[in-house]
């Protein structure tokens, strides 16, 4: 197909129809200068919109890394996962994209498209792992492409993962960088001194902080272009890519002409100044138990607290916590579509949102969040809806009312669940 240089909006909409995987329908591929997009007709919206700015991410992502892969870049999109994911893979390259929209606000609540941060995420790896440039660019010419991204197995994950954080964050009105949400995972161990070290910044860990490689990325990534320069990440990873086989370090030393333990104390001491108004914030008194894990809600019933944790010792779970002894009580058993999708009505009926895994197509399994109800003195739930997509219920006080967030396509609205037929009404969706 030879390739059109009009703007994206005006390209056309629908290509061939054709079949890929098995038992997965009809495709549809619709095809840009620089994209090839294939999705199924649920989720055709979810393209046209992609189209609208696909282009203009293109140019910033090429731009920000400095390189600019052969070829288009091929994006599946795919629904039917009531959670919020992507991937990049190869071989052959290609992005995977589902639809779903996160169910918090890690991503920035000033987000105007969600698939625009899935995009310039998802393309900032792919970019980057098909470097144009470099040892294994030159060996991919007689081994094939799939030899492409072979430099990054050198590399550690706080850049791997630092480069889309940073770029999502830059290129659009949301990304992780600009969320406060995200921002709490690191500042608290700042405030409180315990930091993790350069050594443990490319690994993850079971530990807190959540995450450690996705927050120790956008850190040091965000560090290097504010004191270097922005040309310093093309150049980092232009020399890197020549010869990688001793690591980052050793190009950054050569590079940014400093070794990486003292670029993280320059980046740490940035933080630290930055945050030293909060630090004479007086700390409350821990009412959770002090135990590695987190602890959501909590949700008031009657006289009884309720809350959703989960912790390296225990399994997920909802807990009733005393007031008095603070000693919880476990009621349930079990991992939540998020942590804030519980509610209980005074009397501790509780009703909670979780996934249910669909795997009778093996290359397209499903999971699907429905709602389910606990009434008080059962030790087992019932099932009250199926494959509605219903996360985050909210019990009226009397129990005689449910309204849930339903999630339908890359967007979400408000229904009202029939409690004796799990039938949902929509109440609000603009």
């Amino acid at each position: 197909m030879l390739k059109r240089s009009i703007l994206t909006v005006l390209l056309i909409i629908l290509g061939p129809v054709w079949v890929y995987g098995e038992n997965s329908g009809k495709w549809l591929k619709t095809s840009t200068e620089h994209f090839v997009f294939i999705y199924q007709e649920q989720q055709r919206s979810s393209v046209e919109e992609l189209l609208t700015f696909c282009e203009e991410i293109y140019t910033e992502v090429t731009g920000f890394l400095g390189s600019e892969p052969k070829g288009r870049v091929h994006c599946i999109l795919k629904s039917g996962y009531d959670y919020a994911n992507a991937y990049t893979s190869a071989p052959p390259a290609h992005i995977v994209l589902y639809i779903t929209p996160p169910k918090d606000f890690l991503f920035g609540a000033g987000s105007e498209s969600w698939l625009r941060i899935l995009l310039a995420h998802e393309l900032t790896h792919y970019v980057h792992f098909r470097w144009q440039g470099g040892i294994f660019f030159r060996l991919a010419g007689v081994f094939g492409s799939a030899v492409e991204p072979w430099h990054t197995v050198f590399l550690p994950d706080w850049f791997m993962e630092g480069l889309p954080i940073n770029a999502e964050t830059m290129y659009t009105r949301g990304g992780r960088g600009s969320s406060p949400f995200f921002e709490m995972i690191y500042r608290a161990p700042v405030l409180e001194g315990s930091l993790f070290s350069p050594s443990r910044a490319g690994y993850s860990s079971s530990f807190p902080p959540r995450g450690r490689t996705y927050v120790a990325g956008y850190l040091l990534i965000n560090h290097i272009i504010n004191r270097y320069g922005f040309d310093s990440i093309p150049s980092l990873i232009r020399t890197f890519v020549r010869f990688p086989f001793f690591g980052l370090k050793r190009i950054i030393r050569k590079v940014l002409g400093q070794p990486f333990e003292r670029v993280f104390e320059e980046m740490k001491l940035d933080l630290y100044r930055k945050y030293e108004r909060y630090r004479n914030i007086p700390e409350g008194d821990l009412f959770s138990p002090d135990d590695f894990g987190n602890y959501y809600g909590p949700v008031i019933s009657g006289n009884r607290l309720y809350a959703y944790r989960n912790t390296l010792h225990d399994a997920s779970a909802l807990v009733e916590i005393d007031p008095d002894t603070r000693q919880e009580t476990i009621v349930l058993r079990t991992p939540l579509t998020d942590p804030f999708s519980f509610s209980l009505a005074d009397d501790a009926t509780l009703v909670f949102a979780a996934m249910k895994q669909d795997d009778r197509t093996s290359l397209d399994p499903k999971r699907t969040s429905d709602l389910y109800i606990l009434p008080p003195g059962r030790s087992k739930p019932e099932v009250l809806t199926r494959g509605l997509h219903l996360y985050q219920p909210a019990l009226s006080p009397d129990g005689n009312r449910l309204i849930a967030v339903q999630g339908y396509g890359t967007w979400s609205r408000l229904v009202e669940v029939d409690l004796s037929t799990g039938a949902a009404e929509v109440l609000f969706q603009t």
